[in-house]
């Protein structure tokens, strides 16, 4: 009975391994190693924003799908503030342009109402509220491609009036993929005042200010679906030709909405803290139980 219970074992393994040897034989993926993203803010309220993103294809592809939000839609925002001072309306730009499109090796990409798969050099739009995706053809089999975006989101900063706010998802939950390292770079170059950031997303991101004109956020490994936002605050005379005015102070309100959110943020942490512990504990527990029982069972004397 021992035999066979070994054999339909070891047979349950190998049948086990065939598959799954199988599946990542022919099945196809692909990643995204990095992006990085310089957005600088605009006298008018616009932001230019230059994205490059590395992609790594293992396997066949006829292009990639970019997602380009241009309103927010922060989950830990939304679950967060209840009493919500400043409009959700106020957030979002009023669309997207794409000043160039090219690849690593600075081919340009031209766009077209309409295109089939297999196409390569030219790209295609697709826009819904709040949302644009672009789609870029370029067939790519087995191989690392880099593609670079330059683009302008319209109206995107709000001018309060004791200060002016970028809010800004600059990746979407639209995105179907995992990045593996995301660089997110703000410019403000004529900025003389102090600034503010904040970052929403995984706990793992780091926010930085390099300087009254420069703020530096960095997250590695974005699941797909995740958001990464940023807020910054700083002297609306940096956007003062904006016509996206809230007709508030605002400074006071994003603090408080901003401690809330550090605070669950914290509670949230805590909790996990005490999970690990609790599971790390319940394994030791159990480890040292089977550990008695082997010991007794060595004692035992059969009739």
């Amino acid at each position: 009975m021992k035999v066979l219970k070994k054999f339909l074992l070891i047979t349950l393994f190998f049948v086990l391994f065939i598959i799954i040897f199988q599946i990542n034989t022919y099945a196809k993926s692909y990643s995204i190693d990095n992006m990085d993203i310089q957005a600088t803010i605009l006298e008018n309220g616009d932001v230019n924003i230059k994205q490059s993103i590395t992609y790594n294809f293992d396997g066949d592809y006829n292009g990639i799908y970019i997602s380009i939000p241009y309103t927010i839609n922060d989950i830990e925002h939304d679950e967060i503030i209840s009493d919500k001072k400043i409009n959700d309306n106020l957030y979002t730009g009023y669309g997207v342009t794409i000043n160039s499109i090219k690849d690593g090796k600075n081919q340009e990409y031209i766009e077209t109402s309409y295109a089939r798969n297999g196409k390569s050099g030219v790209y295609t739009i697709e826009k819904e509220l709040g949302l644009e995706t672009i789609k870029v053809y370029s067939p790519s089999s087995y191989e690392t491609k880099e593609f670079i975006l330059d683009y302008t989101i319209s109206n995107l900063c709000v001018k309060h009036k004791d200060i002016g706010e970028l809010y800004y998802n600059f990746i979407g939950g639209e995105w179907d993929v995992d990045i593996n390292n995301l660089n997110i770079d703000v410019y403000l170059l004529n900025n003389k005042e102090e600034i503010y950031i904040w970052a929403h997303g995984p706990l793992n991101g780091v926010s930085k200010i390099i300087s009254n004109q420069h703020a530096n956020f960095k997250v590695d490994n974005v699941r797909k679906g995740q958001y990464v936002a940023t807020r910054i605050i700083f002297n609306n005379s940096n956007i003062s030709n904006s016509t996206k005015t809230s007709n508030i102070n605002a400074k006071d309100i994003i603090f408080n909405d901003e401690k809330e959110i550090a605070e669950n943020k914290e509670e949230k942490e805590k909790y996990t803290q005490k999970v690990i512990i609790f599971a790390s504990l319940l394994v030791i527990y159990w480890i040292i139980l089977l550990i008695v029982f082997e010991k007794e069972k060595k004692f035992e004397v059969s009739d």
